[in-house]
C-alpha cells in the first residue's frame, strides 16, 4: 500500500465521517451514491501495530447515515480473512460481522 498508517482517535471517526457525508450530501444524492467503502490502515496508539480496517457508509434513504466499522481478522474456521465489528457495543454487531471479506455487495431491492 502507498498510504501510511493513520494514528486515529476512534471516538472522533464516526462524527468526522458524518460531517463529511452531510457536507457533500447534495452532490452524493444527485449522483445516486448510497454506499461507500473506505479501506484504511489504522494505528490506535503511536507505537502500536497497524490494523487493516474497513468503513462502510450507507445512506439509502437520504436522511439517515449508517456507519459500520470492521477490522480484518483471520478466521480459524475458514483460514481466511473475515470482518469483525469494532467501535460498537458487544451485543450489536454490524451486518457484515463474521462474513468473509470477499463477500459480494448486496444489490438494492426494488
Amino acid at each position: 500500500n502507498f498510504v501510511p498508517p493513520i494514528l486515529i482517535d476512534m471516538d472522533k471517526v464516526e462524527s468526522q465521517l458524518r460531517g463529511l457525508v452531510t457536507r457533500h450530501s447534495r452532490r452524493l444524492l444527485s449522483l445516486h451514491v448510497t454506499q461507500c467503502e473506505l479501506k484504511l490502515s489504522l494505528k490506535l496508539t503511536e507505537h502500536g501495530k497497524s490494523i487493516p480496517a474497513r468503513v462502510f457508509i450507507t445512506n439509502d434513504s437520504g436522511y439517515f447515515v449508517d456507519i459500520d466499522m470492521y477490522m480484518e481478522e483471520e478466521s480459524l474456521k475458514t483460514r481466511g480473512l473475515v470482518f469483525k465489528s469494532f467501535n460498537r457495543p458487544e451485543n450489536e454487531a454490524g451486518p457484515l460481522h463474521g462474513l468473509p471479506i470477499t463477500t459480494p455487495y448486496e444489490t438494492k431491492d426494488h
